[in-house]
C-alpha cells in the first residue's frame, strides 16, 4: 500500500522534467516576441 502510494506520487515528478523544457521554450519564445514589439 505504501509503496504503491509513493509510486503514484513519483509519477508526476518524472513527467515534469520532460514537459519543463517545452514550457521553458514556449515562455522564451513569448518573451522574445514581447521584446520585438
Amino acid at each position: 500500500m505504501y509503496r504503491k502510494r509513493t509510486d503514484e506520487m513519483n509519477k508526476p515528478a518524472r513527467r515534469l522534467p520532460a514537459a519543463a523544457p517545452i514550457a521553458f521554450q514556449r515562455a522564451k519564445k513569448n518573451l522574445s516576441m514581447a521584446e520585438a514589439f
